[in-house]
């Protein structure tokens, strides 16, 4: 994660319609900005990072959360009788209705239009990770005391998954991939949740952070682990479940 004190060349990049960079080329090549101490904003630690529909960068740190709009910061101030449900931020998105989705160690919550609303369904739980499926339904996860949880989001009323402890302990990573396929991923397992009932898989060494997986050029993951990173396909099993390192190896970085 970077503090606050230093903001460099790839917040530039989110601030703009991104576009595909030459692989072939030196990162070095490239111009690059650098922010120091965000206009005066104060030590904290920087974290999860999201760009809502309106152009704006967000910023989640340990002290509250900043608005970017590529040249100024701006500590976020919720309106006069509101408040997040704590002021450290540990998971964000940007929905495609414009929404910005904030997750704390103490629940969730979302501000779009000038209003904040708190979502029950996980007052009092750590939320580690937001994602958004491709109806457009919101995902969460996080934790409970020593339980995982897995909530959809609804206008009415939310669906949690994890109480009878089938997650595990805590969900640390959720992804969409190009195909459309929803993962969670827990401590040592990661689990297809969408488009199918959900179907897990051993990873080959647990999680050791948050935000630790992303998607893979053909489809399914990629999850860093303690050991080395793994992929994994949503179709990968004969029976359509997914496996780890499906159709070769397990992929392996550097130790």
């Amino acid at each position: 994660m970077l503090t606050v004190g230093i903001v460099a060349s790839w917040i530039a990049i989110w601030a703009t319609p991104a576009s595909a960079l030459d692989p072939d080329r030196e990162a070095s090549k490239y111009g690059h900005t650098v922010w120091r101490n965000l206009d005066g904003f104060g030590p904290g630690t920087i974290g999860p990072i999201a760009q809502t529909a309106d152009g704006y960068l967000w910023l989640g740190t340990s002290s509250g959360l900043l608005r970017f709009d590529g040249a100024r910061s701006v500590r976020w101030s919720a309106p006069p009788g509101t408040a997040l449900p704590d002021e450290r931020v540990r998971a964000l998105l940007g929905s495609r209705d414009g929404a910005l989705w904030i997750g704390t160690p103490r629940g969730l919550a979302s501000w779009k239009d000038g209003n904040l609303v708190l979502h029950r369904a996980t007052s009092g739980k750590t939320v580690n990770a937001i994602e958004e499926d491709e109806e457009g339904r919101i995902w969460v996860g996080g934790s409970a005391g020593t339980k995982a949880f897995l909530c959809a989001i609804g206008d009415d009323n939310s669906e949690c998954l994890g109480e009878n402890e089938s997650l595990g302990n805590a969900i640390l990573a959720l992804h969409r991939d190009a195909s459309g396929v929803l993962w969670a991923a827990g401590t040592d397992l990661i689990w297809q949740v969408k488009p199918k009932q959900p179907a897990s898989v051993s990873l080959p060494s647990p999680i050791g952070a948050l935000r630790t997986m992303t998607g893979a050029p053909d489809g399914g993951v990629v999850v860093g682990t303690r050991g080395h990173p793994a992929d994994c396909e949503g179709r990968g099993a004969p029976d359509g479940t997914p496996r780890v390192g499906a159709g070769s190896d397990i992929h392996q970085g550097a130790s």
